[in-house]
């Protein structure tokens, strides 16, 4: 597995792949922060889940990150005719699929690492707790959404034939994220796009009092639930998209 992502490094250097999506992770950390801070003064909402609500950036973002990544490690193979030197050479389609899903997983491991660790710092300069397992589990929930989404893209990159159709649906499926994600948080789950919203740690509660509306986060009390139902949904996915490419490559050895 070592010298797959050695592989896959070298490849996605030439595509500044990854710069280009450490970018975007980048200000989807900040804009959290920066929506963050606006309310970081109040008492109430001064807790982790304003924070990992996952309700403003991160639905947004996110697919548009993946989206690009894989669409130029990809394309790129695709222009000079690898995945047709690869196919030539007896390397199987689902082969080159399970190298690049295992790299860009790792990639975007190291990403959501990443954006936790700044929004950890930023608590800590708050004076907010934040507890090692909410971490632990926001960056779970993270690579979740990553896998699935990855492997979504990944497949819809390898059998279409313009790569501007993949790319019009990744900045769409980033504008229905964020109105995705204000709604029912099960409705998420069965949106292919919605991971991260049906993973976040804390929901809004409304509180009304009188004719005042006010609000604040809690602690989503189904997040067990929440992560073992996400966990067989990826499953779910990679073996349909499994199926799919096993039968386009006998379509193709046919």
């Amino acid at each position: 597995m070592v010298k797959v992502i050695q592989i896959e490094l070298l490849k996605s250097k030439r595509t500044k792949s990854f710069m280009i999506s450490f970018v975007i992770m980048l200000v989807a950390v900040v804009w959290s922060l920066l929506a963050a801070s606006r309310s970081i003064n109040s008492p109430k909402l001064r807790t982790m889940g304003l924070f990992f609500n996952n309700l403003q950036a991160i639905p947004v973002f996110l697919p548009i990150a993946t989206c690009l990544f894989v669409s130029r490690i990809v394309s790129n193979e695709k222009d000079g005719n690898t995945l047709k030197l690869q196919n030539s050479n007896n390397i199987k389609l689902m082969t080159v699929f399970n190298s690049k899903l295992f790299f860009s997983n790792v990639v975007f491991f190291v990403l959501n690492i990443f954006q936790i660790l700044i929004v950890y710092l930023d608590t800590v300069s708050h004076d907010i707790e934040a507890p090692l397992s909410n971490l632990a589990l926001q960056l779970i929930g993270l690579t979740m959404s990553s896998f699935s989404l990855l492997t979504i893209f990944l497949y819809l990159a390898m059998i279409l034939e313009k790569q501007g159709v993949l790319l019009g649906i990744g900045f769409l499926s980033g504008f229905l994220g964020i109105i995705m994600s204000e709604t029912s948080k099960w409705l998420n789950l069965f949106f292919p796009f919605g991971g991260s919203s049906f993973l976040a740690l804390y929901r809004i509660k409304v509180l009304q009092s009188g004719e005042h509306l006010d609000y604040v986060f809690v602690w989503d009390k189904t997040v067990p639930l929440n992560f073992i139902l996400y966990f067989i949904y990826c499953i779910l996915i990679y073996f349909m998209v499994r199926y799919l490419l096993l039968k386009k490559q006998g379509e193709n050895y046919a």
